[in-house]
């Protein structure tokens, strides 16, 4: 399996595969780990940033779904 950079077009995958990590949590830490009503937008905000950032490329990778 290769990793390549993550891109603009990976936002939704990744902003899902977060949500997707995160939903098991919410039952052991409620407080902690659910999600706020504008927490999708916050996290593309962040993300979108991240993988456009020439100097944060390196740590924005991605593998094949």
């Amino acid at each position: 399996m290769t990793a390549t950079p993550a891109t603009v077009e990976d936002l939704d995958w990744i902003i899902d595969l977060l949500a997707e990590r995160r939903a098991p949590l919410v039952d052991f830490a409620p407080v902690v780990w659910r999600p706020a009503p504008e927490a999708r937008a916050a996290h593309r905000t962040f993300i979108a940033h991240v993988v456009t950032d020439g100097a944060a490329a390196p740590i924005a990778p991605r593998t094949p779904c």
